[in-house]
């Protein structure tokens, strides 16, 4: 009878280092997933800030109105210029730029998505 016993023990002993090697693993991955801040401005832009982390690091004008924040999304309302790094995004009615570099929402589009990169580079498409 004993033996059963030990079987199951071992059994048991398994699955538990099996989900603490399963939960260890998940955690190390999702700390791996490159996870980018989007800021959602005016219900109108969608802007992924490709590499940046930290909503701390972006400054912005006074005309701005922070509605809602979490960890990778800042929901905002206004218009005025951010300070990401060492680039300017600015934000109008229908347009948007990156240092310059303009990308204009047509009025069908309800929310226009966009793809800020450090360099410079912007895309305008589905965010990723």
């Amino acid at each position: 009878m004993q033996r059963g016993s030990a079987r199951q023990t071992q059994s048991k002993l398994f699955v538990v280092l099996f989900m603490l090697a399963a939960f260890s693993f998940t955690l190390w991955t999702m700390s791996r997933i490159p996870h980018h801040v989007v800021l959602h401005v005016n219900e109108e832009w969608a802007i992924m800030l490709v590499g940046e982390k930290d909503i701390k690091s972006l400054k912005f004008s006074a005309r701005f109105k922070v509605n809602k924040t979490n960890t990778a999304n800042i929901h905002l309302s206004g218009y005025g210029k951010i300070n990401w790094g060492e680039n300017t995004i600015t934000i109008r009615r229908a347009l948007v730029s990156l240092n310059g570099q303009s990308i204009s929402k047509s009025r069908r589009e309800k929310i226009a998505h966009v793809t800020f990169y450090p360099d410079g580079r912007l895309m305008k498409g589905k965010l990723e």
